[in-house]
């Protein structure tokens, strides 16, 4: 790319990632050029499983912009190689299905962070939720509720965006309970769960998930409704945030 290094505040593409033989390669080209505390949002479509070659060698499928799919995990996961963190999905819908692939048009933001301030009062960094553990891109857990030490890198990630709102952050440790009204959750909805066969895909901007979550059963012919409590792991990638 024809552009100096450090020189770009905001990167924007429509498609046309997809269509390049070496992504990783342009993932690195953004980050070489991206100012520290600049960013991208870019649209493309990825599929929900590896491209097999019979679709890869088919000329018409790569002007459609479906050979050249990468999985949403190796898209991620190519951009947060190449230095961008706080990558998350802004919004998605189905594109086409082919022989049991699902494609998918997403639109992506991410951050290359500035140098972080050697010296901050805030040291501490308590998760709110929905989630009750998680990881972020730089592999540190964090349980809801509890207070966890942070420097100044972290506190610099923890501040973007799509952290904000998640996180507490404080110059002391601060720790509280559901019955706290910074505590977040999501509550199941008063109504018969019905399977329909949807599933998910982890899209960041953090690495790992967990969620707990208690479901109602009431079985047919049983006056009682059996409860079951179910814990939700997905990998970065195989179903959209980067962890649940």
């Amino acid at each position: 790319m024809p552009v100096e290094d450090g020189t770009i505040d905001l990167i924007i593409s429509n498609c046309v990632i997809n269509l390049a033989p070496d992504k990783r390669k342009v993932f690195r080209e953004m980050s070489r050029v991206t100012k520290p505390g600049g960013r991208f949002t870019i649209s493309d479509i990825v599929s929900d499983q590896t491209v097999p070659q019979y679709l890869v060698h088919d000329s018409q499928k790569w002007g459609d912009c479906l050979s050249g799919a990468l999985t949403l995990a190796d898209y991620i996961a190519g951009l947060g190689q190449a230095g961008f963190l706080g990558i998350h999905l802004v919004k998605s819908s189905p594109w086409r299905i082919i022989d049991g692939i699902h494609f998918f048009s997403v639109t992506l933001t991410g951050y290359k962070l500035p140098p972080a301030a050697t010296t901050s009062s805030v040291r501490y960094a308590t998760l709110r939720g929905p989630f009750s553990r998680v990881t972020n891109e730089q592999g540190m857990t964090f349980q809801r509720g509890i207070p966890q030490p942070i420097k100044p890198h972290d506190l610099l990630l923890l501040s973007s965006p799509p952290f904000l709102d998640h996180f507490l952050l404080a110059t002391d440790p601060v720790q509280f309970n559901h019955t706290d009204p910074r505590w977040t959750a999501v509550l199941p909805a008063l109504a018969p769960c019905t399977w329909q066969g949807h599933y998910a895909l982890l899209a960041g901007p953090l690495r790992k998930l967990r969620m707990t979550i208690t479901i109602s059963i009431a079985e047919e012919n049983h006056s009682k409704s059996a409860q079951r409590r179910w814990r939700c792991w997905r990998q970065k990638g195989t179903g959209p945030i980067s962890s649940f």
